[in-house]
């Protein structure tokens, strides 16, 4: 696979290091960006489950287009199957993830759910905690970030359900790309 030459760095750069303040109406245009790369590995057949999917393996072209990276740990999953590993960033693994080593689609969301948290906050959650607290803990203590109170409430429910404890109440790309499509319908009636 081959990318254009991405200009811009990655989510992670843009957000944390070149501190970038976006718009409300930006930022759902990145989250619907990644979404839809997302639904499209999902989508193959095969399917493709990325597995490190994070703000560093999002790349953003000059022009402001984000493209996913970086697939060095995604697999490809036969019907109904999943990937069995201990691999990923552990601030962006799911609660499976953690606990039993079961990577699926909805594994890939709930990190999605990760990555729309930092757009939103422009920082990375639990900055005090040790990789290893966090993994304790969101397996033990159920921990998730939680997005300030201004945030819009379609937005804010969207995260909630990307990073829901059980894996089959995580929504699919598909539906994620229509509630980002409604939001930014919203935003251009409002604007």
């Amino acid at each position: 696979m081959i990318l254009p030459y991405m200009g811009g760095g990655s989510l992670a750069q843009v957000l944390f290091k070149d501190k970038v303040k976006w718009d409300f109406p930006y930022k759902v245009k990145i989250a619907r960006e990644i979404a839809y790369g997302m639904h499209h590995l999902h989508s193959l057949r095969p399917r493709i489950i990325h597995r490190d999917l994070k703000s560093d393996n999002i790349l953003i072209s000059t022009d402001g287009v984000a493209k996913i990276a970086d697939f060095g740990l995604s697999r490809l999953v036969q019907k109904y199957s999943k990937t069995m590993t201990t691999s990923g960033t552990p601030h962006y693994l799911a609660p499976e993830c953690l606990s039993s080593g079961q990577f699926s689609e909805k594994s890939d969301v709930y990190a999605y759910g990760i990555i729309l948290y930092e757009i939103y906050c422009g920082k990375r959650p639990y900055p005090k905690k040790s990789a290893y607290q966090v993994m304790l803990e969101v397996v033990q203590q159920d921990l998730r970030p939680v997005l300030p109170k201004d945030c819009p409430s379609l937005y804010a429910d969207t995260f909630i359900k990307c990073v829901d404890k059980k894996p089959e109440a995580r929504p699919s790309f598909k539906v994620l790309l229509d509630i980002l499509d409604s939001l930014q319908r919203l935003i251009k009636q409002n604007t």
